[in-house]
């Protein structure tokens, strides 16, 4: 399975100045494009909307395209999660003293 992204077709400029910054809770959550209100993942054959697999989070297989950037897989944008209780990361608590 290839990650490659395909290359930018966008004119080369010269970078003038770079900005980062971190969002906060309520931002992230307000850019959000789906809330997962189902744990079925397809409905008769097909990514379920608003289950685990809703296309608007990204593609999950090679010929599909996403609903948010319209873009393939491999080109597709990231996406956040947010667990309605907390967790336990097992790899996390056995890797501390």
């Amino acid at each position: 399975m290839s990650y490659q992204r395909t290359p930018s077709t966008a004119p080369v400029r010269k970078i003038k100045r770079v900005q980062f910054g971190i969002l906060s809770p309520e931002e992230i959550v307000a850019h959000s494009t789906a809330k997962i209100e189902h744990a079925e993942v397809y409905e008769r054959g097909q990514p379920k909307s608003g289950g685990l697999a809703d296309v608007r989070l990204g593609c999950m297989e090679k010929n599909m395209k996403c609903y948010t950037c319209s873009e393939n897989m491999n080109n597709c944008q990231v996406v956040s999660v947010t667990l309605n209780s907390n967790g336990l990361c097992i790899t996390w608590a056995s890797s501390k003293p």
